[in-house]
């Protein structure tokens, strides 16, 4: 990428400069890349039924029950698996003797190093700050908080 300073006038070429034209070479911007989560939409259909998907629930005539972020580089299922865990874990209702916060409920989860999961934590505490400065409802901003506070919980007892 060239800029090209012609007449006090700044242009930016793939080709070469217009002679008498000041020149000076621009590093290209790298690629985005692709994101490390996405979200799934648990969808109620019109019937009552409840599924997963990649797509906006209203893309499937369908109504949004819950949205959950999961990592990008699994397939389908795994994320459908992650995303079904995640639920589970949030209508748990919390009892007088919770569980040793140590102990790892999900063979999913145990199945990420270290490594890796302390990345897609710091990136899922990016995505709900960011969500968290959208104008939403009460109630959604109260779930991005808990949200937030479990990952942060777990990243650490990770030690990240």
């Amino acid at each position: 990428m060239h800029k090209c300073v012609v007449q006090g006038q700044v242009l930016y070429t793939d080709d070469h400069c217009p002679p008498g034209a000041e020149a000076s070479t621009v590093a290209h911007a790298s690629a985005p890349s692709r994101p490390s989560t996405i979200t799934l939409y648990l969808c109620k259909a019109t019937d009552g039924g409840l599924f997963w998907t990649r797509q906006h629930c209203h893309q499937r005539s369908a109504l949004v029950d819950r949205t959950v972020t999961v990592p990008a580089d699994r397939s389908f299922d795994e994320q459908v698996a992650w995303a079904r865990a995640r639920r589970a874990e949030l209508a748990v209702p919390v009892t007088s003797n919770p569980a040793p916060v140590f102990q790892e409920q999900r063979d999913t989860r145990a199945a990420w190093n270290k490594a890796s999961r302390c990345k897609y934590l710091n990136e899922r505490v990016a995505v709900l700050d960011s969500e968290a400065r959208q104008p939403l409802s009460a109630l959604r901003q109260d779930r991005i908080r808990v949200e937030k506070k479990e990952a942060r919980d777990e990243q650490f007892r990770l030690r990240c």
